[in-house]
């Protein structure tokens, strides 16, 4: 809720931060007052080396590819384009 107690009249407002590889993030503490989801980027840190989304423990393939991510499989064409997500169990 906003200061005054009162709804929003365009909805919740969301605020964005960019990392210095200009990858943007979530600040946690910029009270949007709803819940992010666990994929959702809350510091620059949740970026690594190769600017790759770190966050629900990744796996990598040898190409780069995320095959593994908060309980999602990813499977990549030739070209490493994702060609399917596969959710494997719930994540909370």
């Amino acid at each position: 809720m906003n200061p005054a107690n009162q709804p929003y009249a365009d909805g919740p407002i969301q605020t964005f931060a960019y990392a210095g590889n200009h990858n943007w993030y979530v600040p946690t503490n910029n009270g949007t007052g709803f819940a992010l989801s666990t994929f959702t980027p809350t510091q620059p840190t949740n970026f690594d080396a190769n600017n790759r989304l770190f966050v629900q423990n990744p796996q990598d393939a040898s190409a780069g590819a995320q095959t593994l991510i908060g309980g999602q499989t990813n499977v990549y064409d030739a070209e490493n384009r994702i060609t399917t997500s596969k959710l494997n169990a719930s994540v909370g």
